[in-house]
């Protein structure tokens, strides 16, 4: 698919690592290439395209039990779980106040821009925090910098990325990088239930990355995520941790195969 927006930072990652795992499949299969929907698609209406089948065959998303039963979910998490990690981005001039934030119920006090159908938001709500569920993913930023929201809490693997492309714009935002927000929530390739063969394809490619330990070396050095690691350096961080009642039962949470845990 398409960027969502000139504001996303991290989609050459996924873009790179679909392509790697086609690859790395199985060399007798012929070579695929990649071709990108014609437009950005919000994630409710990729779902759609994607149940279709006749013109999106493979999306990224963050995973639901409801999407699953929808569409083929491949269950490896593309960022290894880093998609749980979030980070709020703020007003430069309003960092003081959320270095006092320790604690859920302090967290409660502000609201968060969040998609108006991304699990996230269901997420958030489920543990009393404030929404304000927005359709766009570029006005989520505009509306953090008119005040209309408190912060915007933004993966780890995919905030330093776009923050450099925010900061062109709208240079008064910032990560607060000591505070992390953090629930089980992983990234899938989803495929049409129309191309089975093209699911386990990848699924296969994904597998053989993990084995042969290029998965780990894509996602430590992509340009996207690389800031991340080494990942010990986030021990000194103050986490708040939430539950994630939208899990999928595919999701294994505490093994270290696929899942980077805190």
């Amino acid at each position: 698919m398409s960027p969502q927006s000139v504001l996303d930072g991290s989609h050459d990652y996924f873009i790179g690592l679909l392509q790697l795992a086609l690859d790395k499949a199985n060399d007798l299969l012929e070579p695929v290439e990649i071709e990108f929907y014609g437009e950005p698609l919000t994630q409710e209406r990729a779902f759609i395209e994607l149940a279709n089948g006749e013109a999106l065959h493979v999306y990224w998303s963050g995973a639901s039990q409801k999407r699953e039963e929808v569409v083929i979910a491949i269950p490896i998490p593309l960022l290894k779980g880093l998609l749980g990690f979030r980070m709020p981005v703020i007003h430069a001039q309003s960092l003081e106040r959320w270095r006092t934030i320790e604690s859920l119920e302090s967290l409660r006090e502000f609201s968060a821009c969040q998609g108006s159908v991304w699990p996230d938001s269901d997420i958030l709500e489920a543990a009393g925090l404030p929404v304000e569920r927005v359709f766009a993913f570029e006005q989520m930023y505009l509306m953090l910098h008119a005040g209309r929201c408190d912060y915007f809490p933004r993966a780890i693997s995919e905030v330093f990325a776009e923050l450099e492309q925010v900061n062109q714009v709208i240079p008064d935002l910032v990560a607060v990088e000591d505070l992390i927000i953090h629930y089980p929530f992983p990234m899938y390739f989803f495929v049409t239930p129309t191309q089975p063969d093209l699911a386990e394809r990848i699924r296969e490619g994904l597998e053989k990355l993990i084995d042969s330990g290029e998965f780990d070396q894509y996602l430590q050095t992509h340009p996207a995520t690389k800031r991340v690691f080494p990942f010990s350096q986030w021990q000194g961080a103050r986490i708040i941790s939430l539950s994630n009642p939208l899990l999928p039962v595919t999701a294994q949470p505490e093994n270290p195969r696929y899942w980077i845990n805190p």
